[in-house]
Formats: structure tokens, sequence, C-alpha cells
């Protein structure tokens, strides 16, 4: 059986018998308060009784109706303590003390109501009134004796029950208060018994494991101690790490704004571009109208060339007619001459012209050739351009998520650091901790010397401390108590 259940089963044994013996005092001083109830509604009969009486003598000497009034409230007030006291006591000696109360009452009424019919009756047959007061009177004062005699029997008998209780209670009390320490000096052996027994070894367990806690604590706060240490160290590591991430992403973030500020550059480039295309194409297309302008002059040199050969033709005719003409014709071959001489010269001029605008045609023809090829050459710098710009938006984007890389690693190095910094200062917390438990260890063991000393008498020596810090290995407690043991505790 387990202690606890001992102990509990002892509480409950002493419990019971204290509760029945409050039960039997309860029940006896319940019986003793109903009796006093009744001796209280005794007297009070008594004195209402009393009262009658001496109404009753009022209303012979004196007569009138309020000595009538207070006699008969008094015989009510009688009546009322009777019902009271039948209803207060339930057992029958009770029940019939009460009735006999009530019918020395019924008489002692019916006596005082005859003797009031007869003085309120017709007083001219005196000496038969006198006879029925007289005999009504001695009814009444029959009645109260006999109402007198039954209230002081009911007060004898209900004394001596109060007296036979008081015994019956004390003897109850004094053997039920004996028994009860005689149980309980019983109950208190036999737990004290197992509760020693139990405590033995308790105390040798305890013993065994104060002092592998103390081993352990001290391996605890060697290893907190260490992990302090380590934790510290990979604080600054991550520091550092930390330092060099910022400066990364700072130089990570200076090169996507450069890579941002190429990427406009080119863009403005490739708009200069354009607009010098636009240029060169309108100069190709201004050449290609002057070579179409150069082609019509040729025609227009063309056509004085053939004038010219025409007017030289008709010089040379009026100079053949001016001679067959002779010295009249003289003057006409002059102008002739002359005419053929400016034709000549005419088509020398168309002839010189003719070359200027072949030149300048070919010359022409040569420029646009070079600006087509400046076109193409500019359309695939163009497409380059582009090329060159989509490289610099990927290099921009590809910056901006190296930087949000770094930043998101950044925030994570943060948290590690932040971690190893909480865990520096829980292996801090561990190793104090750790020392607070070394110390409740010499305390338990200090504990455990004082309650072998109050089981055993004395106090037995305490094991040494272990002089260095080895791994606690499990072991069989020396002096273990049987298992029983510790199952009743």
């Amino acid at each position: 059986m387990k202690l606890s259940t001992k102990i509990f089963g002892g509480f409950i044994f002493l419990l019971v018998l204290t509760s029945a013996m409050a039960y039997l005092g309860w029940h006896n001083l319940k019986v003793m308060v109903a009796n006093v109830d009744q001796r209280v509604i005794l007297n009070q009969i008594i004195r209402n009784a009393l009262e009658a009486r001496r109404q009753e003598k009022n209303y012979i000497l004196r007569g009138g109706q309020e000595y009538l009034d207070q006699v008969a409230r008094s015989i009510k007030t009688i009546r009322d303590l009777v019902a009271a006291g039948r209803r207060a006591m339930p057992d029958q000696a009770s029940q019939a003390s009460f009735d006999h109360i009530q019918e020395a009452l019924g008489l002692y009424d019916a006596a005082f109501n005859r003797y009031v019919t007869a003085r309120q009756q017709d007083t001219q047959n005196a000496p038969d009134t006198k006879r029925l007061l007289d005999q009504a009177d001695r009814n009444m004062v029959s009645g109260a004796r006999a109402l007198l005699q039954e209230v002081d029997t009911a007060l004898r008998n209900q004394k001596a029950a109060m007296e036979s209780q008081a015994a019956t209670a004390g003897l109850l009390i004094g053997g039920g208060a004996v028994f009860a320490i005689l149980a309980g000096l019983l109950v208190s052996l036999l737990l004290v018994k197992s509760l020693t027994r139990t405590l033995r070894g308790i105390i040798s367990g305890l013993g065994e494991g104060s002092e592998q806690v103390a081993a352990a604590s001290l391996q605890v706060s060697s290893a907190s101690n260490s992990l302090a240490t380590g934790s510290a160290q990979q604080a600054a590591s991550l520091e550092e790490t930390t330092a060099s991430l910022e400066e990364l992403s700072a130089l990570v973030q200076q090169n996507s704004m450069n890579a941002g500020e190429c990427n406009q550059l080119v863009l403005q480039t490739h708009e200069k571009t354009r607009e010098v295309h636009k240029s060169i194409r309108a100069t190709k297309e201004f050449m290609e109208s002057i070579s179409a302008s150069g082609e019509s002059v040729k025609k227009i040199i063309k056509n004085i060339d053939e004038i010219a050969f025409q007017t030289n033709l008709l010089a040379l005719n009026a100079a053949v007619e001016a001679a067959r003409a002779g010295q009249a014709g003289a003057g006409f071959a002059v102008v002739a001459e002359e005419v053929r001489s400016l034709a000549m010269r005419a088509a020398e001029a168309a002839k010189t012209t003719d070359n200027l605008i072949g030149e300048t045609a070919r010359q022409i023809e040569l420029g646009s050739v070079h600006i087509q090829e400046t076109l193409t050459k500019f359309y695939d710098m163009g497409e380059s351009a582009k090329k060159v710009n989509s490289l610099v938006g990927e290099i921009a984007n590809a910056s901006k998520e190296q930087a949000q890389g770094i930043l998101h690693v950044n925030k994570a190095v943060q948290e590690i650091d932040r971690v190893v910094q909480q865990n520096a200062a829980n292996a801090e917390e561990s190793a104090s901790a750790a020392a607070e438990l070394q110390s409740q260890a010499e305390r338990l063991r200090d504990i455990i010397v004082e309650v072998a000393s109050l089981v055993d008498g004395s106090a037995p020596p305490r094991s040494a401390r272990p002089a260095a810090i080895k791994k606690v290995q499990p072991q069989q407690p020396v002096n273990e108590p049987p298992a029983e043991e510790y199952a009743d505790f």
C-alpha cells in the first residue's frame, strides 16, 4: 500500500471518528436545546396561567370587560404555547405532557366561562346564583391547580431527561475522545514508521543524485563557457562579414547606377545616330538631285554644242558666199568669220562645260556610293548600339538583382549575427544557471544532511565533492531501498 494511501486512510479514519463524535455532540446539543426551549415554553405557560388567575381575581372583585379580555388573551397565549411545544418536541412523552396541559387548560377555561355566565345572569334568584358561582369558583381553582400541576410534572420530567442526556453525552464524548486519542497514536506510529523507512531510502537516493547534479552542473558550466567563447568569435567574424557585404553592396549599387547612366548615354547616342542617318540620307537625296540637274545641263550643253556646230556651218557657208560676192561681200565675210569664231568658242566652252559636268557627275556618283556605304555603316552602328543598349540594360538589371541579393544576404547575415549574439547570451545565462545549479546541489546536500539528522538523530558524513569534471555515468545508488518502499511513498 502506498504511503499516501496510508496517510489518507488514517486521516479519513480520524475524520470519520471525529465526525461521529461531532454528530453525537450535535445531536445531544440539539436535544438539550429543544429541552431548554420546552422549559422556556413551560415557564411561559406558568407565567400566563398566573396572569390569568390574577386577572380572574380582579374580575371577581371588580368586574369589568377589560379583565375578561385579559383572561381570554392569557388563555389564548397558553394554547399557542402548547401548540408550539407540541411542534418542537416530537417524542411521545412530551406530546402527552402537552396534551394533559391542554386538557387542564380546557377545564379551567370552561369553569371560568361558567362563572362569567352565572355572574351575568339575573340576580333575583340569589341563592341559586351564589351556588352556581361557588361551584364555578371551585371548578376554576381545581382546573388552575390541575394546569399548574401538569406544568410542574412536565418540568420535572424535562429536568430528569436533561440530566440523563447530559450524562450520556459526557460518557460518549469522554469515551470517544479516549478512543480517538488511542487510534490517532496508533495511526501516527504506523505512519511515522513507514515514512521514516521511506525517507531513509529517499535520502540515500537524493545524496547520490546531488553528487551527480553537482558534477553535471560543472560540465554544463564548462560547456556553456566554451559555447559563449565560440559564439563571441563567431559574432566578431560575422561583423567583419557584414562590413564586407555592406561594402560589396555599395559597389554593386554604384555599378548599377553607372550601368544606368551608360544606358542613358547609349540611348542618347542612338538617337543622335538616327538624326545623322537622316541627315546623310537627305544629303544623298540632294546629291542625287544635283546629279539629275547635271544631266539636264548636259542635255542643254549638247543642244548648245549642236547650235554652235550649226552656227559654224552657217558661218562657213556665209564666208563662202561672201567670197563669191567679192568686194561687196567682204564685210559680210568678216562678220561671218566672227560668227564662226564665236561658234567655235561656244562649242569649245560647251565641250569644256560638258567635261566639267561629267566630272562633277562622276564625283557625285562616287559621293553617292560613299554616302551609301556611310549609311550602311551607320545602320550597322545603330544595330550595334541597340545590342549595346540591350546588354547595358541587362547589366543594369543584373546589378540591381545582385544588389537586392546582397541586401538579402546582408539581412540574413545580420539575423545570423543576432542569433549568434543571442546564443552567446544564452550560453552565459546557461553558465550562470549551471553555477546556480551547483549552488543548489550544495544546498540540497545540506538539506539531505539535515533531513537525515531529523530521521536518524545523527548527521551522516557528507560525501566528498568531485575533484575534477568527469562524465556522469548512470549508476545504481548504494543501499537502495526496495522498489515497493518508493511505491509506498
